[in-house]
Order: structure tokens, then sequence, then C-alpha cells
């Protein structure tokens, strides 16, 4: 093998992956025939191939052998649990906040009071109350162990992660009496936070955090969603572009230090900058595409110790090895599969792109050519990570290769800087030097962030579409570019290239067209409280709880794409006077003919913020005629029950604490509910087909109930919007696209 480690490496992966989607009992009897017929292809045919197939048989059947191996030593021990209830003993090793703004603690559990249960594994522990606790924390605690949702199990997988508890009672919390490396790089990382949100108050300090240190936790939603939408979230993870930037950065600093006849030499450099590759990925959390960036940066400096050159492809199959062999879920983390497929992206197909562009357009200037040379890297990542984005996040991003080629200027000035101050923070004597970064920084990120949200702004920014035609075209796509490449000649891939995207283009068009007559439900959950837009054949509707204030960006961004730009009603039953304020900003961020409120909140702010919209009632029990159908509102003591029929389809969204026996009985026969807070009195009377359970806490218990109601329940997804679900009227039959 030209490249043996490459070849393993990206077979034990991709088997690896693909085993994730396959059940155990398929994996098992595929890892024995692999097995047996590895010996068999090694006395047959030529030499050499026969031993590299050999090899890359025995590497598949390893890999389905280590997959089925940690799923019945370490995950379903683990998963069993789910359901239980237990007093146990765990150390805190890792804090974060869920989708919704609420702490969640990543917990090794130490004792656990059930017989024959596993201990030392980790999971993540979600507090009812606001509870913080400190890293190294010990904790005694009754928890009610859930099973991770089928949404996120991958990822949470891939992250170690293979149950979730819900804190029912703290009986104590100790200090830590020692804290880990990592502990006291992630305590460093958080005094890091700390000064550069004094340094950069505002949006621009949550951006810098996530660029050098990949603290995204404190991003708004609608500055999160912009750089979702234009394709520029990659630039708030931690990855390649950010390890190379601050190993050069390290290494270059080092090298031009000199002491009269004596400095650092490149290899005391390069030593020491493998050093700080290290430090670094653990204290920007250990994110897999960091890893795999610092093991391929890192055999480059490695290789100037030894007077090597690395490899770059094998380097990459190294970094998939390193990355999965401890535990084999690593290869379905999406940030993961994302790095792999641009950079070998740029490496495939950057130069040919920047050869062809040249040859079109006849340049010969430098600059030009440096133009042309990022453009065509910028398509080359883009077109290699479509597919992944396509079936992880149900979109097609048309806005990203523009968007990217915008930022790219800013990139080799903006990485460093912001790294830079990152480090100065953390020197006292020096913060008068990481003021002035922050400030060069901040002006960078400003820049940065009307690009993305300009981008994202644009019509057809992203286009959604049905997860079963995305694996669809993915899979022809892919038989097709083989069949080209099989037949060789550059003019065979170009024609198949060109076929590939008409025939995305086309089912991307056959998608919108398919989808008139269906009711289309989009439910956010987020720090503003739950709500959700539905809409049909263009027209929209806003929902929500109201019980905090709304981001109206995402809920904007939300309608827009699901129907155009405004939206026939909002309504929002439970609002408050101090919550008032929600209203006026959801007002001003979406245009409507008609707004709901209650008369708490019926004041002058909210008229003038609304504009556009032709009147606002105050809210009661209420019916109006909708969308060919019926939509009824009943308020309750404490919460409030919102249903709405048409064709074939009905939805109803339960709001604060409702009982249900205090609703007519046809308002508990639905397609879909939403359970926006708290668990309805009289759960039994309910009879809905579907379900989505806003709250991370409920869904444990309420999932289980409405399991045995009949009722399926569905979990949401990353990407902004939450869940998406689509229900057909025609024929009287749901379905979930």
């Amino acid at each position: 093998m030209k490249r043996p480690l490459a070849a393993v490496g990206f077979t034990y992966l991709l088997v690896l992956l693909a085993a994730n989607f396959l059940s155990i009992n398929l994996n098992a009897v595929a890892s024995l025939l692999l097995l047996a017929a590895a010996p068999l292809v090694f006395f047959l045919g030529a030499p050499a191939r026969r031993k590299r197939v050999a090899v890359l048989l025995l590497t598949a059947s390893l890999a389905l052998m280590a997959h089925s191996l940690t799923l019945v030593g370490k995950v379903y021990p683990v998963e069993a649990l789910a359901g239980m209830e237990s007093v146990m003993r765990a150390t805190v090793r890792e804090r974060t906040l869920t989708a919704s703004g609420r702490p969640a603690h990543t917990v090794e559990v130490d004792d656990i009071g059930l017989e024959g249960a596993p201990t030392g594994f980790r999971m993540n522990l979600y507090a009812i109350e606001n509870e913080r606790y400190d890293y190294g924390d010990r904790l005694a605690l009754r928890v009610r162990f859930a099973e991770v949702p089928d949404a996120s199990r991958l990822q949470d997988r891939a992250e170690g992660i293979y149950l979730y508890g819900m804190v029912e009672e703290v009986f104590e919390v100790l200090p830590a009496e020692r804290l880990t490396l990592q502990e006291r790089l992630y305590t460093l990382r958080d005094g890091l936070m700390r000064e550069i949100r004094r340094l950069l108050p505002g949006y621009q300090g949550e951006l810098l955090g996530s660029i050098a240190l990949g603290d995204d936790t404190g991003i708004e939603p609608e500055v999160l969603l912009d750089f979702q939408v234009s394709g520029l979230a990659h630039i708030l993870a931690v990855s390649g572009l950010h390890i190379t930037a601050f190993a050069t950065l390290v290494f270059r600093g080092l090298t031009a230090l000199q002491f009269g006849r004596y400095g650092v030499g490149r290899r005391m450099a390069a030593g020491w900058s493998l050093a700080a590759i290290v430090l670094y990925i653990m204290l920007t959390g250990c994110a897999p595409s960091a890893i795999r960036a610092g093991v391929m940066t890192g055999l480059g400096y490695l290789g100037i110790l030894l007077y090597r050159d690395a490899d770059l492809i094998n380097s990459m199959g190294l970094a998939a090895l390193a990355l999965t062999f401890a535990n084999p879920f690593a290869a379905a983390d999406v940030g993961l599969l994302l790095s792999f497929a641009a950079t070998l992206g740029i490496l495939a197909a950057a130069e040919p792109i920047a050869g062809w562009m040249e040859g079109v357009l006849r340049l010969q200037s430098r600059p030009a050519r440096a133009v042309v040379g990022a453009a065509a890297v910028t398509l080359a990542a883009n077109l290699s990570t479509l597919p992944i984005t396509m079936l992880a996040f149900g979109r097609v991003p048309l806005i990203a290769p523009l968007a990217n080629l915008l930022v790219s200027p800013l990139m080799p000035l903006l990485l460093p800087v912001s790294i830079l101050t990152a480090l100065l923070a953390a020197l006292p004597p020096l913060h008068f030097l990481a003021a002035g970064c922050g400030f060069a920084a901040g002006l960078l990120l400003s820049v940065l962030r009307q690009i993305a949200g300009m981008m994202a702004a644009l019509p057809f920014a992203q286009l959604g579409a049905s997860a079963r035609y995305l694996g669809i075209w993915v899979l022809g796509a892919s038989g097709l570019m083989l069949l080209a490449v099989g037949m060789g000649g550059a003019k065979r891939v170009r024609t198949a290239s060109l076929l590939c995207v008409v025939t995305l283009l086309m089912g991307l068009l056959s998608h919108q067209v398919f989808t008139r007559q269906v009711l289309s439900v989009a439910v956010i959950d987020e720090d503003a409280g739950s709500h959700a837009v539905l809409a049909l054949d263009g027209h929209t509707m806003v929902w929500g709880g109201g019980r905090k204030p709304f981001f109206g960006t995402l809920a904007s961004r939300t309608v827009e794409g699901m129907g155009g730009g405004n939206a026939d009603l909002i309504l929002l039953p439970l609002l408050d006077r101090a919550h008032g304020a929600g209203a006026v900003r959801l007002a001003e961020s979406i245009e409507a003919d008609w707004m709901i409120l209650p008369d708490a909140v019926q004041n002058e702010a909210v008229l003038a913020a609304a504009g556009g919209i032709d009147q606002a009632v105050p809210v009661g029990d209420m019916a109006l005629d909708c969308w060919g159908g019926r939509l009824e509102i009943r308020l309750l003591e404490a919460g409030a029950a919102v249903r709405l029929e048409t064709g074939d389809a009905s939805v109803l969204m339960l709001m604060g604490e409702v009982d249900l026996a205090a609703l007519p009985p046809a308002f508990c026969r639905c397609g879909l509910v939403i359970l926006e807070e708290a668990i309805p009195a009289h759960l039994e009377l309910l009879r809905a087909d579907r379900a989505v359970i806003c709250r991370d806490e409920l869904r444990a218990t309420l999932t289980m109930r409405l399991t045995a109601l009949g009722t399926e329940v569905l979990n949401p997804q990353d990407g902004g919007t939450g869940l998406t679900v689509q229900i057909r009227l025609r024929g009287g039959a749901s379905a979930v696209m």
C-alpha cells in the first residue's frame, strides 16, 4: 500500500459509521464473515492486491467487532438503568447549558445504589432547578434515569454519554479535593471567558470566546442561527483552521525569540508546539474535530523533530484510528465527519477547481489567482461537506459558498488575533496588550457578524428537504460518481457532477411542489420559551406560551423559511405584563395580519411595535375560521389550550398547567400534541397519534406515560428550529417527513 495508514484508518472509520446504523446481530454476522474471508483472499489473486484486500477485510471485521463489544460491554448495561430511580454519588466533570438555557452537567458515577449496576460511566445530569456545580464537585443525590432521546443518541454516544439523569433531590455537595488537568483547564477557560466578556461585552465577546476557546454557550440564539443559515457555523467550532492558527502562532513566536547568539531552534520550537497543541485541545473541550486537526498538525511538527515530511492523507488515517479506537461511536460525530470531508475535499478538488477557473477566466496576475485559489478552497470544502450537512441537518445551504468566500479574507487575521487575545487575557501583566488585540478582534468580529446576518437574510439562503429524498440522492450521487471515476476521463466526471447537481435541484423543487396541502409544524424550544410555527400553502401562524420573552429573530426566520415573510396570526395566550417586551420584540420581527394577546399587555408599546399588524385583540375562549378549518382557544386557571383542525390534520398545543378534564373531549383527540411546560392533569384522557415534549426534564416521565397510551413521542432535533413535523392532509394519514 502506498498509504497504509490512510487505507486502514478510513476503512475502520467508514465501517464503524455504517455499524452505527445496523443492528448488533447483523454487525456480528458481518464481522465473522469478513474475518473468515480475509485468509481466503490472502491466498487468491495477485500477491500485492490480495494482501491489501485481506488487510482491509480484517480491518473491517475488527471495526464491527469493536462496535459490537462496546455495545454489549459498555452501552447496554448503562442504558438498562433507564426508567429506574436511585441514590448515587457522582463527580462533576463538565458543565454546559441546554438549548433552553438550563444548566446541565456531565458527571462520572462513583457509586450507585442498585445491585449489579455499572459504575465509572459518564452521564448527562439535568437539574429541575437552576443549580450549578463546579468542576470536581462530589454530589450525593437522588436521580431518575432516562434514556437518551433517539434524535441525539448517536451524537451523545460519540461523546461517551449513554444515559440521562433528572435530579430529584440533592443531599450533599462537597468541593473538589483535587482537580484533574482537564478540570483545571476548564476552570482556566471560565476565567478567560470572564476576562474576554469584560474586554468585549455583547456578542463580540461571545463570538471571540467561541472561536478561540470553543465556548459557545453565551451566543444568543438569533446570532447562532445567522451563522447556521449562512453556512458559517464552522467558524465558531474549534477545528483545523483554529488549531493550525494556534500552532503557527506558537511556533513562529518561539522561533522569533533570540537572546544574543542564543535562540529557540526549529526542532525545540516544534517540540514545544506539540505540547501546546495538546493543552489547547484540552482547553477547548477535546472536540473530535479538534483532535483530528491536532493529530494532523502535530504529525507535521513531529516531522520537523525527526527530519521527515508528514503525509497529510496518512496523517488523516492515523487521526481516524486514534479517535475511534477507544470509542467506536466517535465515527458518527457530525463535527468529525464534516472536518474529515472538508479536508479531503480541499486536498482532492481545490487545485483542479482553481486550475479550471483560471483557465476559463484566463487569469495572469498574482492577486487574481490568489482570489481564485481562495474561492476554489471554499468551493471544494463546501461541496465535499454538502452530503453530510444535508443528511445531518435536513437542509441545503445554498448561500454557504458565497458566504465563506466573503469571509475568507478575514480569517487569516481574525483567527490569530482572537487566539492571541485569549492567551494575553491569561497573563495579568499583559492585559493592556489583550485590550489592544481585543479591540482589533472586535472590529473583525463585527464585520463577520454583519456578513453572516446579511447572507442569512437573503431569500433561499438554505432549503429544507425530506430526509428520505436526501438519503436516496446521496446514494445515487455516490454510485454515479464512482461509476464515472471507474470509467475514467475528466469529461465523464464533470458530466456526472452536473447530473448530481441537476437531480438535487429537481428533487428540492419537487419537494416544494409535493408539500402543497401539507400542514408543517415547527416546534421551537429555546430560552425564550417554547412556541410553534404552523404553515400551510404559504400561510403561517405563530403560537406561543409566552412565559418568557421571545427572541423574535429566531421566530421570524422560522416563519420566513416555512411560508414567507409575514404571518396570518400571532397568538400568545399566556403572555403576562412582566413579559410584554417579548410581544414587542416578536411584533417588531414578524409582520402579521392579526395578533391575539391577553388584556395585560394590550398597551401602546405592543401596538406601536406591531406596525403592519391590522388588529390586536384580547384573548379569551374563542373559535375562529382558519385555513378552511377551525382554530379554538380555551383559557384555564394556570394554562391554555389551542387546537387547530383543518382537513384531516389536527394539532393541539398545551401551554402552562392544563387539566384535560376541563377541556371538551374533542380537544383531546388530535394528530399531534405539543406539550410546552408541564405534565397535564388527567393525561389518560389524551388520544394523540404523536407528541412533542419541549422540556428536557419532563421527557423521560412523559414518554413512558404517552407510549403506554399509544402515542408516538417525537424527539426534538438540532438546527435552530427544533423539530419540524409534516402532517399530510390528504387520505387521512399523517407522516413525519
